[in-house]
C-alpha cells in the first residue's frame, strides 16, 4: 500500500483547500444567476474537498507525532463518502462556539443532506434519472432550500482550512504550534455534547471512537 510522506500530505492540504475555494466561487456566481441545480454540485463537491483536507490534517499531525500509521485504512477511508461526512460533521461541531447560531443552523443542515442521502443529491443535480416509466431532470428538484445548507458548510469549513493552513508553511507551523491538543479537540467537544444530551459515558465514548476509526483509525484512551 503506497506510503505518503509528510510534504506530499501539506502538499495535498494545499491543493484540496485551493480547488474547494475554486469550486465555492463558481458556486457563487451560479447563485448569484439563480442556477441552484449546478450551484448544488458545486457546493457539493467544495464540501467534499474540504472533508478530505481535514482527514488530511489528521494524518499529518499523526505524521508529525510519529504515530503508527495503518495505509490500507486511510485509503479506504478518504475514499470513503461516509468518512469524509463524518470528519467534516465532527469539525463543524468543534467550530460551532465561534460560528453565529444561524449560519451554525444552517451548516449542520448541509451535514443532514450528506448523511441521510449520501451522493445521491449531488448525482440528480446532473443527470436525468429514469425510473419506473418516471422521468426525472434536474430542473424538476426545488434545490433553493439545499444549496443554502451546503453554502453555509462550504464557507464555515473554509474559514476553519484558513484557520490551519493554505500554505504548507502555515500548516507545517499549525502542526508544530498544537500538534496533541489540536488534534483532540474535536472529539473531545463531540464527546462533552454528547454527555450533555444524556447519554452515558460509556455510550458517547463508544460514538467518538466510532468517529475517531471512521477518520484517523486511533484508539481514544480514557484519561480516567
Amino acid at each position: 500500500m503506497t506510503k505518503l510522506t509528510l510534504p506530499t500530505v501539506l502538499t495535498a492540504m494545499v491543493k484540496s483547500a485551493s480547488n474547494a475555494a475554486d469550486l465555492a466561487a463558481d458556486a457563487n456566481l451560479l447563485l448569484g444567476a439563480r442556477r441552484y441545480v449546478r450551484a448544488f454540485m458545486l457546493l457539493h463537491c467544495a464540501a467534499e474537498e474540504l472533508a478530505k483536507y481535514f482527514m488530511l490534517e489528521a494524518l499529518a499531525r499523526k505524521m508529525a507525532l510519529k504515530a503508527p500509521i495503518n495505509w490500507g485504512r486511510f485509503w479506504k477511508r478518504i475514499r470513503s463518502h461516509d468518512s469524509k461526512m463524518a470528519h467534516a460533521a465532527t469539525r463543524l461541531e468543534a467550530m460551532s462556539a465561534q460560528i453565529a447560531p444561524a449560519k451554525l443552523d444552517a451548516a449542520r443542515a448541509g451535514t443532514q443532506i450528506w448523511s441521510h442521502a449520501g451522493t445521491m443529491p449531488r448525482n440528480q443535480a446532473l443527470y436525468v434519472e429514469i425510473e419506473e416509466g418516471t422521468v426525472r431532470a434536474p430542473s424538476d428538484i426545488d434545490w433553493s432550500i439545499g444549496v443554502k445548507g451546503l453554502e453555509a458548510l462550504v464557507e464555515t469549513l473554509l474559514e476553519g482550512a484558513r484557520a490551519v493552513g493554505t500554505t504548507e508553511d502555515e500548516i507545517a507551523y499549525s502542526l508544530k504550534r498544537g500538534a496533541h491538543g489540536d488534534f483532540l479537540a474535536p472529539y473531545l467537544l463531540q464527546l462533552r455534547r454528547w454527555r450533555e444530551a444524556g447519554l452515558s459515558e460509556a455510550e458517547a465514548t463508544d460514538r467518538v471512537k466510532k468517529i475517531w476509526a471512521l477518520t484517523t483509525n486511533a484508539k481514544i484512551r480514557n484519561s480516567d
